[in-house]
């Protein structure tokens, strides 16, 4: 199954290739646009900004905190509003994503990027498809395990982590790609170094709320028992 997973990224990655090639002239015009912006807005956004800057892990992780609470909140007034009607809000839930918002991602995906960034510097096409394809074939399938692993276990259900990953991760993985690919190859290659975040964390936002979905599932009598 991973096998065949990686074959289909690895195809996905070669239509990248190809693609980044023809739209050089695209990004590098939309990248000067972005990056013409004020360097230091003002505001509450240039307060948010300057906090980036002078410490980066934590104001990550406190972004990260209330993106993944309002993530998870509008996760279930969604499925108790349209798919399990009625549901009762549960906070427990919520509480327990809030805290993979705040310890699990943030600092994981901050160092992992930093490195990402460093290792491979640059914007041309060759290096962005290089990053993109490390990110989401070798890391975001591991981060995903250590995702759904750590709710299981937060949830007190440690012994029923192989089957909750059998169950959904594949099916998480495949959704990932077909989101995240996308995105990390139009962030690595247009978006300026000092917007990544801000842009990561709003497509991060709605991506959150398939995520909150996915981890929550209960898993299938036949396998849970």
């Amino acid at each position: 199954m991973f096998a065949r997973l990686m074959s289909r990224q690895v195809k996905s990655t070669k239509k990248f290739i190809y693609y980044a090639g023809k739209s050089k002239g695209v990004a590098t015009a939309w990248s000067r646009k972005l990056s013409s912006a004020p360097s230091k807005p003002a505001g509450l956004w240039g307060k948010y900004m300057d906090l980036l800057e002078r410490k980066p892990l934590t104001t990550k992780v406190v972004t990260s905190g209330v993106l993944a609470l309002g993530s998870d909140v509008i996760c279930q007034k969604i499925d108790s509003s349209f798919i399990n009607k009625g549901k009762e809000f549960d906070w427990v839930r919520t509480a327990r994503f809030t805290s993979l918002g705040l310890f699990y991602m943030p600092p994981i995906l901050h160092h992992w990027y930093g490195w990402l960034m460093r290792a491979f510097s640059g914007t041309g096409a060759l290096v962005t498809v290089k990053r993109v394809a490390l990110d989401q074939c070798c890391f975001a399938p591991i981060y995903l395990a250590g995702l759904f692993s750590c709710d299981m276990v937060l949830e007190g259900k440690a012994k029923q982590v192989e089957a909750k990953l059998r169950s959904d991760l594949f099916s998480t993985i495949m959704a990932n790609f077909s989101v995240w690919v996308p995105v990390m190859f139009f962030a690595f290659r247009v978006v300026p170094a000092n917007l990544q975040v801000q842009y990561s964390n709003l497509v991060g936002f709605f991506w959150n709320i398939y995520l909150s979905f996915k981890i929550s599932k209960e898993l299938p009598s036949h396998i849970s028992e």
